[in-house]
């Protein structure tokens, strides 16, 4: 029991020793600004703390990885002023603008300071610039939508009207030709009962004519004159 005891005794101080070299390192890499290598030893060290994480978390936000960030920041457990600071400029970055308003908050509740003000003020300036934007996009969308639906409805009218005024034209073309029709008609039935009533005249017989004169001519008779009946027809009855 005591050989196990002493055996896990020693594997911890050896792993806490071992995190403690990569501390150091790490914070020689710090004052060197050798981030590749800071990365590499505070990534080994297995009982990370919050300096740790404060610091891989510094590392991703200069590599612009804004979630990452976020992450490491967030897995500290004591959260100073400066850790919801850099958080809120993490979630600023990564264009969280609510999520940074509120870290920022945290920080100033923790302590005033001016780059944490600046920062807040300039988001909330910037939140009411987008809300207002967002208001001005939805306003204009709506009066398109209503100019859109207006134009609809005007077109709509003017189709119906011109489908009627083509329907009433087609009507009226259609009563025009039915009264020229019955028109035409008219005429064609007025003149064929004007040649049915008007008869020709039967052409005289010049040669009868003469004949007819002669005799009465040489008889003086007193008779009535009878008309002469076309060349067709039965002789006329001789007055004598």
């Amino acid at each position: 029991m005591k050989v196990l005891f002493m055996l896990s005794l020693g594997v911890v101080l050896y792993a806490g020793i071992i995190d403690d070299i990569y501390k150091y390192e790490a914070n020689s890499y710090i004052k060197t600004n050798d981030i590749k290598k800071l990365q590499n030893s505070l990534d080994k060290i297995k009982n990370k703390d919050d300096e740790v994480y404060y610091n891989l978390g510094n590392i991703a936000y200069k590599h612009e990885n804004y979630k990452k960030a976020i992450s490491y920041y967030d897995k500290i457990g004591t959260k100073t002023n400066k850790t919801l600071h850099n958080l809120g400029n993490s979630y600023a970055k990564n264009d969280q603008i609510q999520e940074a308003i509120e870290h920022y908050k945290k920080a100033l509740d923790i302590k005033k300071d001016k780059d944490t003000k600046y920062n807040l003020e300039l988001l909330e300036k910037k939140q009411k610039q987008k809300q207002k934007q967002n208001k001005e996009n939805k306003s204009q969308e709506n009066k398109q939508k209503e100019q859109n639906k207006k134009s609809e409805e005007k077109s709509g009218k003017k189709s119906g009207k011109k489908s009627e005024e083509k329907k009433q034209s087609q009507n009226q073309s259609k009563q025009e030709q039915s009264s020229s029709n019955d028109k035409k008609t008219t005429q064609k039935n007025n003149k064929t009962k004007t040649k049915q009533n008007t008869k020709p005249k039967p052409k005289k017989n010049r040669l009868l004519q003469k004949r007819w004169q002669k005799k009465l001519d040489n008889n003086k008779l007193n008779t009535l004159m009878i008309p002469i009946q076309g060349e067709n027809s039965e002789p006329a009855q001789k007055p004598w």
